[in-house]
């Protein structure tokens, strides 16, 4: 800012000419000489110190304020817009119908993880757990008794094997018993042949050849072997008969076999069956259990929880919409919309400024903290700004930093270059550029073109022209001029008085 005689101030120092003519161009020059003039005519003790000038100002020297060259950053950190966002938020919803017995909580209170908000009505949930419990129960009764059924049936189908062997084994020795009685059947039906041709012989024998004994011997083998071939017979007859039997108990105990192999399959289909219904009555159950543990409604997230939207007595369920809404707010997001260009500036500077030096800077000008972590860019470009999003992480122990507010986000270098920095106001601009009237220990004005760098708030970044610790004139510029000796009223350090 320069100020002017008429006590104005301006921030741009730059005098720029207007297009006169000729005769308002000597109009000024003879008004500038008559100015000078009066001024070299003026007493000591005139307007020549400013209106606020200090008790040590010497009689006939103007009056300044000057400025201490400052030390500070080269480079101004870049700002942005950023706005605050929770990281995790949920609108807490009943899965369950039924009436709000009880609430919980506070009103805008923080609540862990897991706290208890809300309690639904529970009988008819915890009637539906009993009634599932009992059918579980009756299920897995129904499980023994077709286990117990099978355990039955196997025996069953065990002693009618066994008896089917047994009774193959006996048809097996009847068959042998009747092939037997057959042979021996067939060696009597021999031994009676021979018997009667032998007797046939005798009695066609003279008789004074053959002897009555013999002759009743062969009447008696005839006769006996007569008599074993009826013997032979009846004993095939019988095994015969033994057979037939055998055949017909065989035909029975298969039947039984049968009879007990489709007990077992019956058996084990019904514990398929009572496992199915167990399986299904443990499905009833878990399904019951859940509904009972929905009555209670628990914040699945530690945050801030707001308004109760719905009070005790009032009808909810699945489609009522939300009971109460949580907000993570520690720690909290902020994003803020970076350039393509400035991204890109960043991603190229080497070695730990890639990753800038993060503050914030809150709605009511204090800035926070806490610092920042860089959280992560977005993926692509908004293709309709240019613009990308970027996402930062802050820590919110006192909750500062309100999700949905707006705050400015300062992104500065890590290892920034250092600078001399003064007041804007001591920069007077003219055609030939930017100068400065420096104060040297002897409180002589001198005037010194300088090299301007950037600009940090109020104040300016010289590249060029001054050290650090000199003083420059910041208050008072019209009333000096190169190699004036002046007398210092006040002296500003670091950007004030």
């Amino acid at each position: 800012m320069v100020e002017l005689e008429n006590g104005t101030e301006t921030s741009v120092h730059e005098v720029r000419k207007p297009p006169f003519g000729g005769f308002q161009a000597v109009a000024l020059v003879v008004l500038v000489a008559t100015g000078w003039l009066l001024r070299g005519l003026m007493p000591a003790g005139g307007p020549a110190g400013p209106p606020g000038g200090g008790p040590g100002a010497s009689p006939g020297l103007p009056a300044i304020v000057a400025a201490q060259v400052a030390e500070g950053p080269a480079e101004s950190p870049r700002e942005y817009v950023g706005h605050v966002e929770a990281l995790q938020h949920v609108n807490v919803c009943a899965q369950v119908r039924g009436t709000v017995e009880t609430v919980h909580f506070a009103e805008g209170s923080y609540v862990e993880r897991d706290t208890l908000l809300y309690t639904i009505c529970q009988d008819r949930y915890k009637a539906r757990v009993a009634l599932a419990e009992a059918g579980g129960a009756q299920a897995r009764a129904g499980l023994e008794a077709a286990e117990a059924a099978r355990t039955v049936a196997e025996a069953d189908l065990v002693a009618a094997q066994a008896d089917l062997d047994g009774a193959r084994a006996n048809l097996t020795a009847a068959v042998a018993g009747v092939e037997a009685a057959n042979a021996r059947q067939g060696s009597a039906d021999a031994n009676v042949d021979r018997a009667r041709k032998f007797l046939k012989r005798l009695q066609d024998a003279d008789e004074r050849s053959i002897s009555q004994a013999d002759l009743d011997a062969a009447v008696n083998d005839s006769l006996q072997g007569q008599a074993g071939v009826a013997r032979s017979k009846a004993q095939a007859a019988q095994a015969t008969a033994r057979v037939v039997q055998l055949q017909a108990v065989i035909r029975q105990v298969e039947g039984r076999l049968a009879q007990s192999r489709a007990r077992l399959i019956q058996a084990k289909t019904g514990i398929d069956q009572a496992q199915a219904t167990i399986r299904q009555a443990t499905a009833d159950l878990q399904l019951a259990q859940i509904d009972l543990a929905y009555t209670e409604i628990r914040s699945p997230i530690a945050g801030r929880v707001g308004k109760a939207l719905v009070t005790e007595g009032n009808l909810v369920g699945p489609v009522t919409g939300p009971l109460a809404r949580v907000v993570q707010t520690d720690p909290v997001r902020v994003t803020f919309a970076m350039t393509d260009r400035a991204y890109l500036d960043m991603l190229q500077t080497p070695g730990n400024d890639r990753r800038p030096q993060i503050t914030l800077r809150l709605p009511n000008g204090t800035h926070y903290s806490e610092g920042g972590v860089w959280d992560h860019a977005n993926n692509e470009m908004d293709p309709r700004t240019a613009n990308l999003a970027i996402r930062l992480r802050f820590d919110n122990p006192d909750g500062l930093l309100v999700p949905h507010s707006y705050v400015t986000v300062i992104l500065g270098k890590k290892d920034c270059p250092r600078a001399p920095q003064i007041p804007v106001e001591a920069v007077v601009a003219d055609e030939c550029g930017h100068f400065v009237f420096v104060v040297d220990a002897s409180d002589t004005v001198s005037q010194r073109r300088i090299t301007l760098g950037g600009l940090l708030g109020n104040r300016q970044c010289v590249r060029g022209g001054l050290e650090i610790g000199e003083r420059v004139v910041v208050g008072g510029l019209q009333k000096v001029s190169p190699g004036q000796k002046v007398t210092v009223a006040e002296q500003m350090t670091d950007g004030g008085a």
